[in-house]
């Protein structure tokens, strides 16, 4: 009897030590899921920021092509007009010295500027 008793105090003294080992390794994976949930959490913050700044780059850039487009329209508007007002002073220039110009071709309109 003595050998059986030996044996389950054995028994009981083993299952004893497996169940604090098996607490520790539930306790180590809860703290490992929680860091797991933790960094999940920072990545799907970080890329939406990466997102959020993609789409405001996006955007900025849109508005750079825009600016140019802009910027093109009014340098020609520009030379355009820069081109009228140096035939009108070439125009009033010899007109005030009293000389007739005679055009061969047509005078360019006014009216869209």
């Amino acid at each position: 009897m003595e050998s059986a008793q030996s044996q389950f105090e054995g028994a009981d003294s083993r299952a004893s030590g497996l169940h604090k080992q098996l607490t520790a390794v539930q306790t180590q994976l809860g703290d490992v899921q929680e860091t797991l949930a933790e960094e999940t959490k920072q990545k799907l913050a970080a890329l939406a920021r990466v997102r959020q700044g993609d789409e405001e780059l996006a955007a900025l850039r849109e508005q750079i092509e825009e600016d140019e487009d802009s910027k093109k329209t009014l340098e020609t508007k520009i030379a355009s007009l820069s081109s009228q007002v140096v035939f009108s002073l070439f125009i009033i220039k010899n007109r005030a010295r009293g000389r007739k110009i005679k055009f061969v071709m047509p005078l360019p309109s006014l009216d869209g500027v």
